[in-house]
């Protein structure tokens, strides 16, 4: 009977008095039969007065979703725009104390809705709660704050689209595969072997992958992308620093070496005037411009449809100082590198439909440039180009967009460039662009990119600076210290949005047997 632990003490001594009642009859005390019929009869009008039923109330705010497509509740069992939160937890007993509040919150407010829905997705579970009725948002933030507030372990956090509900339809039915999941190894901190998935919310919040030289990042890259290339109907790109992952052309990729041209990146010709501020930061930071060499590139902007126009306005400016003509020159030399010798044929155009082209997968070669700050120019190039086109067709198409997926090794090569990258991580995911990166030194990169990338696939990490940061960012004790750096080659440490606890992998190419 939980419901009289949650009642006024009053209600609470009813079964006391019906005790009593039943003791003073066995000594055939006076009026024991009375108070007994008394303490029942009362019982029972609070019963009936409160209709308090634990079942009915369990029931009413624990809505399982239970594993299968068409399993999917609907806006009039929920009501209509419902307050959604997620909650994380990994403690049961957490949960339970969850739903106890909430029964008492429905007892106490019986006009109010409050649901608690699990959504199961091949094996992974994500809880949700939801609140609809009077003063629903004042009630949404007593309830947010009292969770956050006096439950340890629990993290909430408001969700705009209540994909569990069935409200508004989930991104990932976008994706061409029967199986949400990606096998990347087995799990070794178990007694037995144990297969280990990502799941699409995982690739949707980004993916960090973490390591010194030799520890096996580029490797486990190139598992997610072959993975991901047999299993999603989504493009894939791949960004090869040095050429060691040509070998995915035996896995399905096309690989284009960036060096003839044959995929170009200019910003400008890829760019309607709408996008031309944007294209102006991005040329501002990619290369390193100062206010006077800014001010002067602002001038000519406006009236170039590609970089070979800006670089010839830039050389037509008039020199009507010294100055003048020392911030022209320093500016000329820096965008000549987007349009003389390598960058005449790199960035000489735009490269058209790439969530198209890339549908198929494509490793873009970047190891015969020669010159390593061309190299960079074109990834960040490249990037902010599928950055605006992604923008470009959410802004037309809302939610019906082609998912791509954008793999970068060795990323703390474009550190310069840290800002654009930031903001591309920060806002990417909602337009449909998911990034998966490795780096060798995390501590080089801009703090803002580990915040924005929600999973993290850790190899072993020599560095005592790169150690530190990378424990204090997924929240790990500091036992872990003295292990990061002798975790065998292909062994990492995984925490993602699935797997918010961190947990010992071992990173497998080959398919779980039954998978």
């Amino acid at each position: 009977m939980d419901w009289l632990e949650r009642a006024p003490i009053i209600l609470r001594l009813i079964p006391a008095i019906i005790a009593i009642a039943l003791i003073a009859y066995a000594f055939r005390a006076p009026g024991a039969i009375v108070l007994f019929i008394i303490g029942l009869a009362f019982l029972a009008a609070v019963i009936s007065l409160n209709r308090v039923n634990t079942a009915d109330i369990t029931a009413k705010i624990r809505l399982p979703l239970k594993p299968g497509p068409g399993d999917r509740r609907t806006a009039e069992e929920l009501g209509e725009n419902p307050k959604v939160f997620q909650i994380i937890y990994s403690d049961p007993i957490v949960g339970s104390k969850i739903e106890e509040f909430l029964l008492s919150r429905s007892t106490s407010r019986p006009s109010n809705r409050y649901a608690i829905l699990h959504e199961f997705v091949s094996g992974s579970k994500t809880t949700y709660l939801i609140i609809n009725g009077e003063d629903q948002d004042i009630e949404s933030e007593i309830i947010e704050s009292a969770i956050a507030s006096f439950l340890e372990g629990v993290s909430i956090r408001p969700v705009k689209s209540p994909n569990p509900a069935g409200i508004i339809p989930s991104r990932s039915n976008k994706i061409g595969h029967d199986k949400d999941r990606v096998f990347i190894g087995y799990r070794l901190d178990t007694p037995r072997l144990e297969p280990v998935y990502l799941y699409y919310r995982d690739f949707e919040g980004h993916i960090g992958i973490f390591g010194s030289t030799g520890s096996g990042k580029s490797t486990t890259l190139r598992v997610l992308a072959s993975r991901l290339l047999n299993q999603y109907n989504a493009g894939i790109l791949v960004f090869d620093w040095t050429g060691e992952h040509k070998i995915l052309a035996s896995r399905g990729f096309k690989v284009i070496d960036v060096s003839t041209g044959e995929l170009p990146a200019d910003i400008l010709s890829c760019n309607g005037e709408d996008r031309r501020d944007y294209a102006f930061e991005v040329l501002t930071r990619a290369l390193d411009l100062t206010e006077p060499q800014a001010y002067l590139l602002s001038r000519v902007m406006p009236n170039a449809r590609s970089l070979s126009e800006l670089y010839g306005m830039v050389l037509e400016l008039p020199e009507d100082s010294r100055w003048d003509r020392e911030v022209k020159r320093a500016l000329q030399r820096k965008l000549g590198m987007l349009v003389l010798n390598e960058g005449r044929r790199i960035f000489r155009d735009c490269p058209g439909d790439l969530a198209k082209d890339s549908a198929s997968g494509i490793v873009l070669d970047l190891s015969n440039i020669m010159s390593l700050h061309v190299r960079r120019l074109y990834v960040i190039m490249m990037l902010s180009i599928i950055f605006t086109e992604a923008y470009r067709r959410y802004s037309s198409q809302g939610e019906n967009i082609p998912l791509m997926f954008v793999f970068m090794d060795e990323v703390q090569n474009i550190s310069m460039a840290s800002d654009i990258l930031a903001v591309i991580l920060s806002e990417a995911r909602k337009y449909g662009v998911h990034i998966i990166y490795a780096t060798q030194s995390p501590s080089v990169m801009d703090s803002r990119l580990l915040l924005n990338t929600n999973t993290k696939i850790v190899h072993s990490l020599k560095s005592n600076k790169d150690k530190k940061l990378i424990l204090e960012t997924m929240g790990m004790d500091a036992d872990w210290f003295s292990r990061l750096d002798k975790l065998p080659t292909g062994t990492v440490v995984l925490q993602s949005i699935s797997q918010p606890q961190p947990i010992l992998v071992e990173i497998h190419a080959d398919t779980p047997s039954g998978d």
